[in-house]
């Protein structure tokens, strides 16, 4: 059988995509019958890393094959080669030769390059064609232009009315939601929704559509909602109507749901949103879907009899009001997001105005502009034409991850190369290679389905493709290749659909013995901060078991599925000084001496801006701790009374330092910067941050300006872009997202926090429905909430919603696939015990746990299943861990655990207790908000290292004293609320925080609690809290005073009003 020219080869993790790429590339350069073949060959991926990556391993190739390596992968790539040649292996020598010296001197020819680098060659070449000025610019980053379209938007208030009227009607629906009405930074982000492939077809339909048209079709709604709201009232009075016939009542339905059902909606508000019934809708289908009687056994029998009789208009009713309530249901959810729509509309024209005016285009609308062209001419495009004859050999990398439109835009290029013959008569060829497993950029335009439906013989050309599926992992020791293998065979079972099939059936093999997987299962706290302590710690006592038996720090790899988790890992490895790396966690803006000179130009800039004066405390206070009172810090200097001069001599009297904001300004950015880390002494604490930090501000000096207020501008778009570099190969155990480790590979993997609901979609995330179903609408989509009231649509509706949910899964799922692919030789998860596992596809934990108990291994709390034997190291060289620059890594403390621990430790009296038993007790008590959660907050206590094992007793006993105690006992019952260590804000000066208040029937009990002796300032402190509770409106019942010793006194203090 002869071989195709359109090759797909679905190579799942570990199989050797890009080294199967880079072979059908070197074999295509041997089969041209000159060696300039590379000229007629283009190779698209999608990073600069992955072009980089490819072009090695080919030129490498061509390297060895020239120099007669004798390497084991070099004799099988010569192997390879010679049986798919007509050559001997001195010709394959001899071309190896001339092709490479070829390629070096015409490197430009050599075009192994990202796509959108492609799109942007045909943009530029094209430009004339494509009605494009000639001199265009690419914009890559798109911030700036976002910032310009808001400040056009916000210029023509007051002069455009109909756009005033649309902004201030936004602006009115952001403070009654209690949003702040300042609208800048919403259209800022309104904008990015243009950007993403994913709202294309959404976002084109707005254009051309004024404001005027939004508004008419809003009215369109209101008028159809109070339309079909009529209906629903009707018809549940026309059922209401026939009760009354069989003198029917709701006692004789079961629970009354039937004749509540029908009695609400008779009574409907025509001018109010319809109340959230959805459950209510729920269970009555129920009844209707499994034949259940309507009526409890008690029900007379003439009654009875009714109700059978007219059970299948009863259910012909429901279902039309169901029908009906959906559609009021969706209305009212497009009328709440119609002002964003308007918006999105205004901000796409200005978006296109201020491309044309400057002669640019954002990177993002590439393809849409190649696209555009496409549609208008059915035939192939004249510029594919002329791109024809240059490219007759494509080989396209991570093909899953490719979006539509990319694909949409290569097909007639590919088609005419795959369909037509050259000069010499001779057709082209594609190879594209990828992995619907690994499909985990869905959120920013990847479609795999179109690469589902390839695999599934739906070619989008003539030519029938020959499809090959490598079951080789070459990657990973067997037991963890078996692992997966079982594990999304598992999976796959539970899931269970058509795009599940296609996607996780697959099989794969080692060649390589050994190899390991440990489950680590932990108890799951209520508390998620106290799930990721958890979390964490199991994954150092991991890294330490790893290095122990024998690794180097760098061959361990953390991988988590946010950049929070990043940095939770990082700073936790810092404080155990175990060297790391990380892209994400490095970043400047991760420094506290970094963020505090960035506050202080912030607060130099505005000198009423009460919370970078907060900062400004907050990071001085955290250096000089020992020396200042922090309540007493923030009270005194947070007075909006207060001038600039007056905070800052105050600030230099309290910590001896020597800053004048008046100099400062005066000198130049760099020089500025360099006078703040004097006067605040930071020369100490400068390190790779600050020095990064400097270097940054001395280039923005040097090339753009010295202005303060344009130094903030720029760090608010660059900032966290301004990375720290650490050179690959160091000894440090590596920190990643899921994301960023796609296509690497590490000795030992450890996934810490696997716990993340597989449905990612809740009811705040918005989608576009469509919703073109009559004449007086002009729109196609609606953005609204996502929610399970799509359901109530009827088919349309579910189907829209199941397929959401399930593209979330699927997606979820792909993400943990990756990570469970990266390891070589040992792979740690690390999840909670999950109790109700009924639904096992609600997150990874419940995954997890279910296969446990499939696999006979009952999960319990801190205990690990293993599958195969720990593989153990053969040593590797690094450099010495002490040459690696150590760079100190520090989230910044929470300030309110700071201000009580602080607060605590002046308080504290050696006769009544240690200092570090109060600092332990406040902490305990803060977490403690009912009786029954006592034994949790001791036990995570002795977790996070608080409290030792010992001392589980004697905290247990103390707190219980507390908590059982005749007058404090019913301010920790489950039936009051509480609020523990609750910051209230008093305007104009800075902020009180009680221990505990608690509302009963009564009214508001105030709690504090207190480790030293007796002082009236404390009932001072809580006429404070008493007084502004009732400036509140909040009445105040009760106020005590705890003190807490070897015995608990406990002192009632009167209400001062």
């Amino acid at each position: 059988m002869r071989s195709s020219s359109f090759k797909i080869i679905n190579a799942s993790a570990g199989s050797g995509k890009t080294t199967s790429l880079v072979y059908h590339f070197l074999l295509r350069l041997f089969l041209e019958s000159d060696d300039i073949g590379y000229r007629n060959m283009l190779a698209l991926t999608f990073t600069n890393k992955a072009v980089n990556e490819m072009k090695k391993k080919i030129l490498e190739g061509l390297y060895n094959l020239a120099n007669k390596d004798q390497s084991d992968q070099t004799k099988r790539l010569k192997k390879n080669l010679l049986d798919n040649l007509s050559i001997n292996s001195n010709e394959l020598r001899d071309r190896s030769q001339r092709i490479l010296k070829n390629i070096l001197h015409e490197y430009a020819a050599f075009e192994v390059i990202t796509l959108d680098s492609f799109t942007n060659k045909i943009i530029r070449n094209f430009s004339r064609e494509l009605n494009l000025p000639s001199s265009y610019d690419l914009i890559i980053e798109s911030k700036q232009t976002f910032q310009d379209i808001t400040n056009r938007i916000l210029e023509k208030v007051g002069i455009d009315k109909s756009l005033t009227k649309l902004l201030v009607s936004f602006s009115l629906s952001k403070v009654e939601n209690l949003k702040s009405w300042d609208i800048a930074f919403d259209i800022n982000e309104f904008s990015k929704i243009l950007l993403n492939e994913n709202n294309r077809i959404a976002i084109s339909d707005l254009r051309g559509k004024d404001l005027e048209k939004f508004l008419k079709t809003k009215k369109n709604f209101l008028r159809k909602r109070k339309l079909i709201k009529e209906k629903i009232s009707k018809t549940a009075k026309e059922v209401l109507k026939i009760f009354a016939e069989g003198n029917l009542e709701r006692e004789n339905f079961i629970r009354g749901t039937i004749y509540n059902y029908f009695k609400e909606y008779s009574n409907i508000d025509l001018n109010k949103n319809i109340q959230n019934t959805f459950d209510f809708d729920n269970r009555l289908l129920k009844f209707f879907e499994n034949g259940d009687k309507l009526y409890p056994q008690s029900t007379p029998t003439e009654k009875k009899d009714f109700i059978d009789n007219i059970e299948s208009f009863l259910r012909e009713k429901y279902m039309e009001l169901r029908i009906d309530v959906g559609q009021v249901s969706l209305l009212e959810n497009l009328l709440s997001q119609w002002t964003t729509l308007s918006l999105l509309g205004k901000i796409e024209y200005e978006l296109e105005d201020i491309q044309n005016e400057k002669g640019e285009i954002l990177l993002e609308r590439f393809n849409e502009i190649i696209d555009k062209v496409i549609l208008e001419q059915p035939v192939i495009p004249f510029i594919y034409e002329k791109l024809g004859v240059r490219y007759r050999h494509y080989f396209i990398d991570e093909f899953q991850d490719t979006s539509k439109l990319q694909w949409s835009n290569l097909i007639p290029l590919v088609s005419h190369s795959l369909e037509g013959l050259d000069d010499k008569q001779r057709k082209g060829s594609l190879i594209l290679v990828g992995d619907p497993k690994q499909a985990i950029y869905g959120w920013r335009g990847g479609d795999n389905i179109q690469f589902l439906k390839l695999l599934d013989n739906q070619s989008n050309f003539q030519v029938e493709s020959e499809i090959f599926t490598p079951g080789i992992n070459h990657r990973s020791l067997n037991c963890i290749v078996d692992f997966n293998d079982d594990f999304f065979k598992f999976i796959n079972h539970k899931i269970n659909t058509i795009k599940s099939n296609k996607t996780f059936n697959f099989t794969q093999v080692s060649k390589k013995n050994g190899g390991y997987v440990e489950i680590k299962v932990v108890d799951k706290l209520k508390n998620k901060e106290q799930r990721n302590i958890s979390f964490v710690n199991q994954a150092i006592k991991t890294i330490i078991q790893i290095k122990n038996s024998g690794f180097n720090w760098g061959e361990i790899a953390i991988l988590t599925r946010t950049r929070k988790e990043v940095v939770s890992i990082a700073n936790a490895l810092s404080k155990e000084n175990i060297p790391f790396v990380s892209s994400e966690s490095l970043s400047v803006s991760e420094s506290k001496s970094v963020n505090f000179l960035i506050t202080l130009i912030r607060s130099i800039i505005d000198p009423s801006d009460m919370f970078q004066r907060k900062e400004v405390l907050e990071f001085l206070w955290q250096i000089n701790f020992e020396k200042e009172d922090y309540q007493d810090l923030m009270f005194e200097n947070l007075d909006k009374d207060q001038s600039q001069s007056t905070f800052f001599k105050e600030i230099n009297k309290k910590f001896r330092y020597s800053f004048n904001p008046e100099i400062f300004i005066k000198f130049s950015l760099y020089e500025a910067i360099e006078y703040a880390i004097k006067s605040f002494r930071l020369k100490s604490e400068i390190d790779a941050y600050l020095i990064a930090f400097l270097d940054d501000v001395f280039e923005f000096s040097t090339n753009q300006n010295q202005n303060l207020a344009a130094y903030i501008s720029y760090w608010e778009e660059r900032g966290s872009e301004i990375i720290i570099p650490m050179p690959e190969g160091k000894n440090c155990v590596i920190i990643n997202t899921i994301h960023k480790s796609k296509g690497l590979e590490f000795s030992n993997v450890i996934l810490p926090f696997l716990e993340d609901p597989l449905i990612s979609l809740k009811n705040y995330h918005k989608v576009w429905y469509p919703i073109n179903n009559g004449s007086d609408n002009n729109f196609n989509w609606g953005w609204v909430n996502f929610s399970e009231r799509l359901k109530l649509l009827g088919d349309k509706g579910n189907n829209f919603y199941k397929d959401k949910i399930l593209n979330s899964q699927l997606e979820s799922l792909n993400v943990l696939y990756v990570s469970l692919t990266r390891a070589i030789n040992n792979l740690f998860l690390i999840c909670p015990k999950e109790i109700d596992i009924n639904d096992p596809l609600k997150s990874y934990s419940t995954l997890i746990n279910q296969f446990l108990i499939e696999e006979n291994k009952t999960p319990e709390d801190d205990n690990s299943y293993v599958w195969g034997k720990f593989f153990k190291p053969s040593q590797r060289k690094y450099e010495e861990e002490n040459s690696i620059e150590k760079i100190p890594f520090e989230i910044s403390t929470n300030w309110h655990e700071k201000l009580h621990k602080k607060n605590l430790s002046k308080d504290l009296n050696p006769q009544s207790i240690k200092s570090d038993k109060g600092i332990v007790i406040h902490e305990l008590l803060s977490s403690l908000k009912y009786d029954n959660d006592l034994n949790q907050i001791i036990n995570f206590g002795i977790e996070t290292n608080k409290i030792k094992i010992q001392e589980k007793k004697y905290y247990h006993e103390l707190i219980t004293k507390i908590i059982k105690h005749p007058e404090l006992k019913d301010y920790y019952s489950q039936s009051c609320y509480v609020l523990n260590e609750q910051d209230i804000l008093i305007p104009k000066k800075s902020f009180v925080r009680p221990d505990r208040i608690v509302k009963t029937s009564k009214g508001w009990t105030i709690i504090d609690y207190k480790t030293g002796t007796y002082k009236l300032d404390h009932e001072t402190q809580l006429f404070v809290y008493e007084k502004v509770l009732n400036e509140m409106g909040l009445s105040v019942y009760r106020k005590y005073l705890v003190y807490i010793g070897e015995n608990i006194e406990v002192r009632s203090i009167k209400l001062k009003s």
